[in-house]
């Protein structure tokens, strides 16, 4: 029977004889394009998220980092400290939900779920602006940013399913940490100085810089929205679920790669003793894949 690795429900390569990198431009073009998209958007997001909430909605590892700080500090309460660690929660649901739908409809879990959750931050939105702050009227500014910044728990979910969905999916990256992308570059830099180059190295250098270098445009962007408004955020985070919904749709239309193209996976090969040139078989009818349990990370 099927069974799963202890890092989620990505599968692990099984078989032999690994198959080569698209070659198309126009698959290319495509994975490229929406790693770009979640990419610029995630960096976007973040620029208004730290703004607003003083917290991220798009990423754990930056709330966990603001958790042990405000816990050091002797002015914040508990609540304060739980926050941070609500919004990880938060996420983690996102992804789950993500695993969860794929399963029942693989084909376009995405695409649902971009549009719930483009609902679900709508109403954030609209809580934040019209509910909250009729409830707190008279109260002091701080207090009434206290109050609202508990929308972004709403929020949190979307990008949970976007970081599901690029590092377990068919977009063979993840567009939400940037660490893993340096980290492959310095990897693969060395192997490019002892094998030289090919044609699989090339494919996953060219995601990591995509996602580095919009990532990085999206929050220069993000700032100057920022500039532009004044320090304004209501309402931005309407057209920024709207767009990720549509990117989502694009992602279930992506050509599917095999799961040995993604980078967790080979990371898994390695950690397992697993042979470079094993890859998963594919169940062409239901695009499905093998999934078994790598007993080094169980």
């Amino acid at each position: 029977s099927s069974q799963l690795s202890r890092g989620g429900f990505c599968p692990i390569a099984t078989s032999q004889a690994r198959p080569p990198m698209p070659t198309s431009w126009t698959v290319w073009l495509e994975h490229r394009g929406v790693a770009a998209a979640f990419a610029f958007i995630g960096g976007f997001s973040d620029v208004i998220s730290v703004e607003r909430y003083g917290a991220f909605a798009t990423m754990c590892t930056g709330n966990t980092i603001m958790a042990g700080r405000t816990l050091a500090d002797p002015k914040k309460s508990l609540v304060d400290v739980l926050f941070y660690f609500i919004i990880i929660a938060c996420f983690f649901g996102g992804a789950v939900l993500f695993h969860v739908v794929s399963l029942r409809c693989p084909q376009r879990a995405a695409t649902y779920l971009g549009a719930v959750m483009a609902i679900v931050v709508t109403v954030c939105e609209v809580a934040q602006r019209y509910i909250v702050d009729v409830a707190v009227v008279g109260l002091e500014v701080v207090e009434i940013r206290n109050v609202y910044r508990w929308t972004v728990c709403g929020i949190a979910p979307l990008f949970g399913v976007v970081c599901a969905a690029s590092t377990c999916g068919n977009l063979a990256t993840t567009t939400t940490m940037i660490s893993g992308h340096v980290l492959a570059l310095s990897k693969i830099a060395v192997k490019w100085s002892h094998e030289g180059v090919d044609r699989d190295k090339c494919w996953i250098t060219t995601s990591s810089i995509v996602v580095i270098l919009f990532s990085v445009l999206g929050a220069a962007a993000g700032a100057a929205a920022l500039y532009l408004t004044g320090g304004q955020t209501d309402w931005m985070f309407v057209p920024i679920a709207v767009l990720l919904a549509l990117v989502l749709a694009a992602y279930d239309g992506l050509p599917k790669l095999h799961p040995d193209h993604i980078h967790i996976h080979e990371s898994l090969f390695e950690l397992c003793g697993a042979d470079s040139e094993t890859e998963t078989a594919a169940a062409e009818e239901d695009q499905g894949y093998e999934i078994v349990k790598c007993e080094s990370l169980v």
